[in-house]
């Protein structure tokens, strides 16, 4: 509601900069939340499994999409920097693939059981004990 709030803002007192920038924005925006999102699903997939007979890694199939997600980001920027036209075009479609992938995944994972479970806590850090500092 947030953002949502900020652009009517910007609309309705700055047309021609909304008009200018608005897109860039959003579209800056939604891809970062979408990367967020497979990020945070990479991170609950991992804890909710410790523990289980099923464990899975940290860097597991949800970690390595943001891993590609980041490289094409990368990538897409060194072909911006190389004059290349479309390189846009390709970060774009390089995230939208990503994010398919996952979305496949995941529909796989939680077609039966639906919303996975909130993951547990992660445990409370012991503190150090006076023999521990020495």
């Amino acid at each position: 509601m947030l953002l949502f709030g900020a652009a009517a803002g910007v609309f309705a007192l700055r047309a021609e900069a909304f008009d200018r920038y608005g897109h860039a924005v959003a579209a800056i925006t939604m891809f970062v939340l979408v990367v967020a999102d497979v990020a945070v699903n990479a991170v609950n997939l991992h804890r909710g499994r410790r523990g289980t007979h099923a464990p899975v890694r940290r860097m597991n199939r949800y970690a390595w999409i943001v891993l590609g997600m980041v490289g094409f980001a990368a990538a897409s920027g060194v072909l911006g920097l190389l004059g290349v036209e479309h390189w846009l075009l390709v970060l774009e479609a390089g995230l939208i693939g990503c994010f398919g992938v996952f979305w496949g995944l995941q529909t796989v994972e939680l077609w039966n059981q639906g919303l996975r479970p909130a993951p547990p806590a992660a445990p409370p850090a012991e503190a150090p004990t006076e023999a521990s500092t020495h």
